[in-house]
């Protein structure tokens, strides 16, 4: 008996770990080498950061051929707003993620959700940007409200006309309307960097609208889009940004760095080296590397990207926060949990005032760091406190709250022998699953293969093997290999059979 439980326990799939909402620059390692730019960069004061913004999707009334209008003011509006040091710009990604749990809850039953306050919620923003675009044809009328947190209730209003030849001018006067009422302030030289990522040709920009609008239902349209844009504009910093990201998604890695080491040496090109775009883009690099599990070449990328962030005075940041745990999630992934603790309280020491749904994934990492050393009180006091974050966000209905009912779940019945405990958090999390219609997915299969251990612990073998064949099942459905989980049924059947012999 004791062969075979050390057996399983080297096999046994681990939990899932969470990622962080975004994927941004981590902290500068002492083992990193220094950035291969050569020129001295200025160095800044520390930023006291007026805000976060988050610019919702905007409303749109006009000639549907159109409608692509929004999705390039909210996309350059965001964009600018994220090259002033004084504001946070919520990232589009980030606001569609937290839609998705918004999606969940509504699929669970959850009604009367006010989706933009929902997701400003768990995003943590300060202050959520709503609108309008009225399109007559000839004039386009934008009506913004910017709600203040915690309750988005107070607002500030403003109209802005224009035409859509004048659709550059009218993208600037939303940023600096939006700066006014936040108090905020754009500093020349970020003036003159928002002017060069401004595009020359309105085809070009039009395109990249449209492909901005499809990128998350078509993406293959989208980058055919993206690239026809690049086409009429060779230097279109933020397609090529995009092209990369779209190829990235699509697993073709060397087109993907293709066109990130583009985007770099065009920046050189314009000498922002120093910038956060350049950052970006060294991040998008080591994102890529990251996802091909070349650690050490994305570490390379993110440090490089990190000092840059670091010389700019951005290290209070929650995007930076946000860069602690990223680094975390690669040490924690190649087994370096010293390292990976580290990260994650750094990052938490900046978050904790948040109580975001950020804050609330690097708990988790932090419980499923320790239960990874055999520390299993701790692992517990850590996915607890997450549980808890993600409830008072609102989120018990949700696939992240799911995966931390799993992952305590599987502390309580493999790592502590708490069998009825464990069967309590596994057997919500598989009911949250299927409510939300994920009944078919890789966390489902999880759960049902973490609720197969924990009847094989407690010696029932023959229920066990039933639970482990649903998470083989499931696995064989979605194309993942069920090899580890077939090992579980496989011993599991042997106790089985032997406990009927007996």
């Amino acid at each position: 008996m004791i062969k075979i439980i050390k057996t399983m326990q080297t096999i046994i799939v681990e939990a899932i770990r969470e990622l962080p909402l975004r994927i941004i620059p981590i902290i500068f390692l002492l083992t990193c080498g220094a950035p291969e730019q050569k020129e001295t960069k200025p160095s800044f004061e520390p930023v006291k950061i007026k805000g976060r913004i988050q610019i919702d999707e905007i409303k749109y009334s006009g000639p549907p051929a159109q409608s692509w209008i929004v999705a390039g003011i909210r996309d350059t509006v965001t964009n600018d707003l994220a090259k002033v040091r004084e504001v946070e710009a919520i990232s589009i990604d980030d606001q569609n993620k937290a839609l998705k749990m918004i999606a969940e809850r509504r699929k669970a039953g959850e009604k009367n959700l006010d989706p933009s306050k929902e997701s400003a919620k768990i995003l943590a923003a300060d202050y959520l940007c709503v609108g309008n675009l009225q399109n007559t044809g000839k004039v386009l009328r934008l009506n913004i409200r910017l709600l203040k947190a915690p309750d988005f209730s107070a607002e500030q209003t403003s109209t802005i006309d224009g035409t859509l030849d004048e659709i550059f001018t009218l993208q600037d006067k939303v940023v600096e309307s939006l700066l006014a009422n936040v108090d905020a302030k754009m500093k020349p030289d970020e003036r003159l960097v928002i002017e060069v990522f401004t595009p020359k040709n309105k085809k070009a920009y039009e395109l990249y609208a449209q492909g901005l609008e499809i990128r998350n239902t078509n993406p293959k349209k989208a980058l055919d889009l993206f690239l026809e844009a690049l086409n009429m504009e060779p230097d279109y910093l933020d397609v090529i940004n995009w092209i990369g990201i779209q190829y990235e998604s699509l697993s073709q890695y060397e087109k993907a760095l293709e066109y990130h080491n583009k985007r770099k040496k065009l920046l050189e090109d314009k000498r922002l080296s120093n910038h956060r775009e350049y950052a970006k883009t060294l991040v998008n690099i080591g994102v890529v590397y990251d996802g091909q599990s070349k650690y050490a070449e994305a570490l390379d990328y993110y440090c490089k990207a990190q000092k840059i962030y670091e010389d700019l005075g951005l290290k209070k940041t929650l995007s930076y926060a946000g860069t602690l745990n990223n680094i975390g999630v690669v040490f924690d992934s190649q087994g370096k949990y010293a390292e990976a603790l580290d990260y994650y309280f750094q990052c938490n020491k900046i978050n904790e005032d948040t109580k975001s749904l950020e804050y609330a994934i690097t708990l988790s990492n932090i419980g499923m760091v320790y239960n990874s050393q055999g520390q299993y009180e701790e692992a517990l006091k850590y996915l607890s406190q997450s549980k808890k974050i993600k409830e008072d966000l609102g989120l018990g209905k949700t696939a992240s709250y799911a995966t931390t009912l799993n992952n305590i779940g599987n502390v309580h019945g493999w790592s502590l022998g708490n069998y009825e405990e464990a069967k309590d958090h596994l057997f919500r999390s598989k009911k949250i699953l299927e409510d939300i219609g994920l009944g078919k997915s890789y966390g489902y299969a999880s759960t049902l293969n973490n609720i197969g251990s924990t009847y094989y612990k407690k010696g029932e073998f023959c229920i066990s093997t039933e639970w482990y064949k649903k998470a083989i099942f499931i696995l064989e459905q979605i194309g993942v290999s069920s090899e580890k989980v077939r090992s579980f049924f496989n011993i599991a059947q042997e106790e089985c059979n032997a406990s009927k012999r007996r």
